[in-house]
């Protein structure tokens, strides 16, 4: 059932020329779960023209702050925002997968994308190809309690994602996974590498923000015991991630700079508090903790802020995790019936965006 699926992490001239000729047939899973299930779920962030996407399509690259000519040192990456599944899969699976199929990063699409930060996404569902994690389906996942694998066969109950004698084959897998996974891959790097060229002197650093959300429904408890979270509801509205571990759990080191981290939380901090004190208390409205911003608290990143992060070479990295508790309406604590608060969500993304601006000099080298 795939456990073999061993494909090189690398494309070749023939393969992109097929992928291109054959584009893959694809359903937004919002739209989908809803009119099969009735859920009702957030309204659709991502729109495609046609039912249907290449490599190249899949994968948004929104270059716009590059038009600026003391563009941000700093990358956002959006990779468990994809709403899209392919057809052929979603043919197979098990109608009790359903709920798991719902799963994204809630707002991650609206609030990591600014027209004055470089920034790459994917319109893949992270159930089918997961930019954070490794590119191979018998490799470890560098923090274990991490859930999902590049590709899901268990949904995130346990439950079995196919109907049974209709598993994807490992041919199936590899040309899906190769075919979204190095697209998502290159964008970044080349993002990161524009931005490293451009660098006025080597002391100058880049930073990638890898931007992630976590859903606080008591519903899911039994998730965050693996994270060993007793109450989701305690969360910062914030975190801020970059342990650096080795594949059997254990820190080794950091990806980010601690004067950067320090930088980010003081000026997210400010920011924050700069709000009126109306929105502050409606930001704060579903955090029992009524923390503000916390630095590797349980949720510490997994696999792209270990690959980005390479400080030896000026490139920093960080997971930022988001509360959708800030921005995110649950009827009645349910995952399942929600809606964006776009006033909150627009709030949330003006913090982020200024907070990386005020760090910008730091990397810049300029404070």
């Amino acid at each position: 059932m795939g456990k073999e699926t061993n494909f090189p992490y690398a494309g070749t001239p023939e393969r992109y020329q097929k992928w291109e000729k054959e584009p893959v047939k694809l359903i937004n899973v919002l739209e989908y779960t809803k009119k099969e299930l009735g859920y009702h779920l957030p309204e659709s962030l991502q729109k495609v023209e046609k039912a249907e996407l290449t490599p190249e399509q899949a994968v948004d690259i929104d270059n716009r702050a590059l038009q600026n000519p003391d563009c941000p040192n700093i990358v956002f990456g959006r990779p468990h925002a994809g709403e899209y599944v392919p057809q052929s899969l979603l043919d197979k699976m098990d109608r009790k997968a359903y709920g798991t199929l719902a799963m994204i990063d809630r707002g991650t699409e609206e609030i990591f994308k600014s027209e004055k930060i470089l920034s790459v996404g994917t319109k893949i569902s992270r159930l089918f190809v997961d930019p954070n994690r490794p590119p191979l389906m018998n490799m470890k996942v560098s923090n274990p309690r991490a859930v999902g694998k590049v590709f899901w066969y268990k949904g995130i109950y346990g439950e079995n994602m196919y109907q049974e004698g209709k598993e994807p084959k490992n041919e199936e897998i590899e040309d899906l996974v190769e075919r979204f996974y190095l697209p998502y891959y290159n964008g970044m790097m080349g993002s990161i590498g524009t931005l490293t060229d451009q660098r006025k002197s080597k002391n100058e650093r880049v930073l990638v923000v890898d931007g992630h959300s976590a859903m606080v429904n008591a519903e899911f408890d039994f998730l965050w015991e693996n994270y060993e979270i007793e109450d989701p509801k305690e969360l910062p509205l914030f975190i801020i991630g970059d342990t650096l571990k080795d594949d059997d759990d254990k820190e080794i080191g950091f990806t980010c700079d601690k004067d950067i981290v320090d930088a980010f939380k003081e000026a997210l901090e400010e920011n924050f508090k700069s709000l009126p004190e109306g929105v502050q208390e409606a930001l704060l409205a579903k955090s029992k903790s009524k923390k503000i911003v916390g630095v590797n608290e349980y949720l510490k990143g997994v696999h792209n802020v270990k690959f980005y992060g390479q400080r030896n070479e000026g490139v920093n990295s960080m997971q930022v995790e988001l509360n959708e508790g800030m921005y995110v309406d649950d009827k009645n604590d349910n995952y399942y019936n929600s809606s964006y608060n776009y006033d909150k969500m627009k709030i949330v993304k003006g913090l982020i965006e200024k907070t990386c601006l005020d760090i910008n000099p730091i990397l810049k080298n300029k404070k």
